[in-house]
């Protein structure tokens, strides 16, 4: 098979166009990784090396979607840390219908969707006259062919063996003479799918009841992950949710009280402190 060149002068183009584009930090331990994940698409091309492929990046914006495609983690399941679920599920949308009619989510980084699925799932669960209240949940993620997939809403079958046999169910149908599920067009009607780079503009306007970024800030620089999380603050209603992965650390505690394993409560005091 054929042995791909892979220069350090390519592999630092790489570092550079990931950390411009769309704030992922490439270390150097990350090289074969990186080479093994755009092996294919270097032979789809018929290009014999990735100093040839760094000169198509530079002159060819539809190929930089697709490094960026490649470049991003889209590894996800559902109800993923399942206790984030479960804390939705039992406390918080319990809690906050009792004043609300409206609820608004959003699931940042959902990639092929799982996430933003499980989420509608959780809300059905918690919220018995669902069928009154204004609830949106937005997911977005930079990944164009992940997000094609979620707005799909099609899975293996194997993907949802996990959950309750009462969730796959309710929520799931077979697809005939395939190893496939459909979603259920409820769940769909809940959620929005969008492309966005958290690195650029958000043009969102209304606040959140709750955020969903998990398993992505570990993947950019400190600063940059400090950044994302100030702006989450900024969209975040006093009192909401910010829910992160098991392994990112707040960065912006003051703002904050932790509720749950990575499950951070939004201080009333510090927003309207931030407002005067």
């Amino acid at each position: 098979m054929n042995k791909f060149h892979f220069s350090e002068e390519s592999f630092a183009y790489f570092k550079e166009l990931g950390l411009k584009r769309i704030g992922i930090v490439l270390n150097n331990n990350k090289k074969e990784a990186v080479y093994n994940r755009f092996v294919k698409r270097l032979r789809s091309l018929y290009i014999d090396s990735f100093d040839d492929y760094c000169l198509l990046l530079r002159t060819n914006e539809k190929e930089v979607s697709v490094f960026i495609n490649l470049i991003t983690n889209i590894h996800t399941s559902f109800f993923r840390e399942n206790h984030h679920f479960i804390y939705l599920e039992k406390i918080y949308f319990p809690a906050i219908i009792k004043s609300k009619t409206k609820l608004r989510i959003w699931v940042a980084s959902c990639a092929t969707g799982e996430e933003a699925y499980s989420t509608a799932i959780t809300a059905y669960d918690a919220i018995p006259h669902i069928k009154n209240m204004d609830i949106k949940i937005l997911a977005t993620d930079i990944n164009t062919e992940a997000l094609q997939i979620a707005k799909n809403g099609i899975y293996e079958t194997k993907k949802i063996q996990k959950m309750s046999l009462e969730h796959q169910q309710k929520w799931f149908t077979a697809i005939p003479n395939t190893e496939y599920m459909q979603v259920d067009q409820k769940l769909k009607d809940l959620i929005s799918f969008n492309q966005l780079n958290l690195i650029q503009s958000w043009p969102m306007r209304g606040l959140f009841d709750v955020i969903f970024c998990r398993n992505t800030l570990i993947y950019f620089s400190s600063e940059i992950a400090r950044k994302i999380m100030e702006r989450f603050n900024q969209y975040l209603q006093p009192g909401g949710l910010l829910i992160l992965g098991h392994s990112e650390v707040l960065k912006i505690k003051k703002h904050y009280n932790r509720v749950q394993t990575s499950i951070y409560q939004k201080s009333i005091l510090d927003a309207i402190y931030e407002v005067n």
